[in-house]
């Protein structure tokens, strides 16, 4: 009869030394090693994480129960402790459930806080500025501190199109005081600045009145509220802000640029570990 070993075996007795050499040449290979090494790691870190019990520890319930007793008022009871553990418990089940299914990747209220979080871990709390730094931003960027345009008008407004239009006109610039109809604004703008002018009445306005030429009366103008004649009286141009004035604005854009680069360097980063495909 056969030994156990005899039937056992498939191959001829010689070729089984090599089949041996091979697996001992290929099971020492580091790359192979190294491989194997992280997949079971991998493995076990997840089997690990997914079965990790919540912790209820001293430190989170005097944390709730703080909290508790700065809301009530009261000293915390052995049923509150309790309630609170419950609570507790019962959210960072849910929240564990929540991720494990995903939600937080398509509810767009939950993505936009996460990133708010990594923007915000990234760039951190701006240190407080130094004086001299704020001032040498002023003047390397003394272009951008400038006021905008500013404009002195008066106007006559219409809700519709009036009626004889070139005689209302005329009557204007002969001196005649025509009284239209109410504007919830009134009826002088002293200086007022052009993106102001713009906000109230449209770009078309802002248009003719940088056409017009000064203690002139013109229109009807057709705006989004309706028909204006105009009157430019003063024309003030762009000067540049004094630094008391806009030191805070300063801070804020050195502030922003500094943010904006260690943005730039983290995406950079990020877009190289997890690259970015357009697919338009």
């Amino acid at each position: 009869m056969a030994s156990l070993a005899e039937g056992y075996s498939a191959e001829p007795a010689e070729k089984a030394p090599k089949k041996f050499a091979a697996l001992k040449k290929w099971l020492g290979d580091p790359l192979l090693i190294f491989l194997l090494a992280g997949g079971a790691i991998f493995a076990a870190h997840a089997l690990v994480t997914a079965g990790d019990p919540v912790v209820y520890s001293a430190d989170i319930e005097k944390a709730l129960v703080a909290d508790r007793e700065a809301l009530t008022g009261r000293p915390a009871s052995a049923e509150d402790r309790a309630q609170l553990m419950a609570e507790h418990v019962a959210d960072e089940l849910l929240f564990r459930a929540a991720v494990a299914k995903g939600e937080h990747l398509t509810d767009s209220i939950v993505r936009k806080r996460l990133i708010d979080k990594m923007r915000f871990a990234i760039t951190g709390a701006p240190p407080e500025p130094v004086e001299a730094d704020v001032l040498n931003y002023y003047a390397e960027n003394i272009a951008r501190y400038r006021s905008e345009p500013r404009t002195s008008f008066e106007h006559v407004y219409f809700a519709a199109k009036p009626e004889a239009a070139a005689a209302r006109l005329q009557s204007l610039q002969q001196g005649a005081r025509i009284t239209g109809d109410d504007f919830w604004v009134g009826r002088t703008f002293p200086r007022y600045g052009t993106s102001m002018i713009r906000g109230i009445f449209g770009q078309s306005l802002v248009d003719r009145l940088d056409d017009l030429p000064l203690n002139q009366w013109a229109g009807p103008i057709e705006s989004p509220r309706g028909w204006h004649y105009v009157r430019k009286t003063a024309v003030e141009a762009p000067a540049i802000i004094p630094y008391a004035d806009i030191r805070e604005q300063v801070i804020r854009d050195m502030e922003a640029v500094s943010t904006k680069a260690a943005l730039d360097a983290e995406i950079a980063r990020l877009t190289k570990v997890y690259g970015v495909k357009d697919v338009r």
